[in-house]
């Protein structure tokens, strides 16, 4: 019966609001009406204490004057002391108004009411409480009968549904920048920023990337003194990798650090001595492989909670969704103006450039040369050693001849065993001479195919605008000429 009672309150309070409270407390004749006014006395009350009904409190400004079992089991009364509610409750309907300070002091009752409210409870979680009531009259004085609705679950629904919303947004700001970003650092950067503009508790925080031998470098920080840039350490050692026990993967929070052992104590933005004190760590992988590790930081411990870090894993998978999307570009973009095999610059590169050069030369009366380049007997390395070898030798040739080019220089994979290359500020005898020293280098040394040694040669020609030609097929065609002329001269009877 009394399970009974309480959901038929339930039922009616949610479907009639205030209304409801009246005629509830009617039918089942717990009071009487006059003047407009609820009646209640001792009895009524006692009646209202009865389990199934909704926290009531009944309270004049200054002081509790009645709350019932829920109201008390709501407020831990207990612990607390049964006057809290009652004040707690009058201060805030003063402050939102729902109670008027009268001009002699005494505060009087807007009925009827109904709002939502924030009570900050000691040692109690923060409850949100629908008010619904009315003003009556209790043996003469004038008081507040409410009811009150525990809507923290509402509220705490809203607040992940904020929360969720705002990391969106951030996150749609890091997709639609992080492409555009030209640097690996400055990426880190936005990300880094992005995540501490997501986990407000965090005061400071740092991207590390891992590099060779699993050695974590700071591409990125925030809120620490510059001399973080040089700090690296074994993936090994990293707060993430010992708090995980070896198996970096989730998000972890780490709310005092000294209890995961000592640790390096970087100095910070907020002062000689302090230094940071807990963390909330993810890892970042892309293609299944990790590629570095975020942490947000906090000079305070414990100063992450549950909901940082769900935060902070909803970040790390849009992360890394955002840094793979970003290498991809990058990768696309080095492939459109760069040769995959040798690093060096592809042809349609040095085509594109070539007109800017050439037009360039026209106005000021410039010149410069071009010189085509070819690898002495790759087409036996690849019949004899496979195309494997051959690639070797052909990364082995562009190292040598990226020696040979100054920074105002070009140079480009042609095509197969060619490369081609525009120098500046030289004539031909001075570029022969520069690259004949390299070649004589090459000619002393012996690299190795396996286990076999090899030589690596390379066959040049070289032609002179304008001297030779005032546009690219003709240097191009010359260049060719004067190669071929060369290789014949080093390999008589070859064709």
């Amino acid at each position: 019966m009394q399970g009974f009672i309480g959901d038929l309150w339930k039922l009616i309070v949610k479907e009639m609001g205030l209304r409801s409270l009246r005629l509830f407390i009617q039918g089942v004749k717990l009071v009487r009406e006059t003047n407009g006014l609820l009646q209640l006395d001792s009895d009524t009350l006692a009646k209202l204490t009865l389990p199934g009904f909704f926290p009531l409190v009944l309270f004049l400004p200054d002081r509790t004057l009645f709350l019932n079992r829920a109201s008390r089991e709501m407020f831990r009364t207990s612990q607390l002391g049964e006057d809290f509610a009652g004040k707690a409750l009058a201060g805030i309907f003063l402050e939102q108004g729902l109670i008027d300070a009268a001009e002699d002091g005494n505060a009087m009752l807007s009925t009827p009411i109904k709002g939502e409210l924030e009570l900050e409870i000691p040692g109690v979680h923060t409850r949100w409480v629908e008010i619904r009531g009315e003003e009556v009259c209790f043996e003469n004085e004038r008081g507040l009968l409410a009811q009150l609705v525990d809507i923290s679950a509402k509220h705490e629904i809203a607040e992940e549904l904020s929360r969720l919303s705002e990391l969106r947004e951030i996150m749609l700001n890091v997709t639609q920048n992080i492409i555009r970003m030209g640097s690996l650092e400055d990426m880190c950067q936005l990300v880094l920023q992005n995540a501490l503009q997501a986990i407000r508790k965090a005061s400071l925080g740092s991207i590390m990337l891992r590099g060779e031998g699993d050695i974590m470098r700071v591409a990125s920080y925030i809120g620490y003194s510059d001399s973080v840039k040089e700090f690296s350490l074994p993936l090994s050692r990293t707060f993430h990798y010992k708090a995980s026990k070896g198996k970096p993967e989730g998000v972890i929070n780490i709310p005092d650090l000294a209890e995961i052992g000592p640790y390096h104590l970087i100095p910070t933005a907020y002062g000689e001595g302090v230094y940071i004190k807990s963390a909330l760590s993810a890892p970042i992988y892309t293609n299944g492989k990790l590629f570095g590790i975020i942490s947000v930081d906090s000079v305070e411990t414990n100063s992450f909670d549950d909901d940082d870090q769900k935060s902070m894993a909803f970040l790390r998978d849009n992360i890394e969704i955002a840094v793979s999307n970003h290498l991809l570009y990058q990768e696309k973009s080095f492939l459109a103006s760069f040769d995959r095999l040798t690093g060096l610059h592809n042809r349609a590169f040095f085509e594109e450039h070539f007109g800017p050069v050439l037009e360039r030369a026209k106005r000021y009366n410039e010149s410069f040369c071009v010189a085509l380049f070819d690898v002495d007997g790759l087409k036996r390395v690849n019949d004899t050693r496979g195309h494997l070898a051959g690639d070797q030798v052909l990364r082995t040739c562009a190292s040598n001849l990226r020696r040979a080019i100054r920074k105002s220089d070009l140079m480009a994979r042609y095509g197969g065993d060619e490369f081609v290359g525009m120098f500046f500020e030289t004539d031909p005898q001075a570029l022969s001479e520069r690259l004949n020293c390299i070649l004589n280098e090459m000619a002393q040394t012996r690299d190795e195919l396996g286990d076999i040694p090899f030589q690596c040669g390379i066959s040049y020609g070289i032609a002179r605008y304008p001297a030779d030609g005032e546009d690219i097929d003709t240097l191009i065609r010359l260049a060719d000429a004067r190669m071929y002329e060369q290789k014949q001269t080093k390999f008589p009877g070859r064709t």
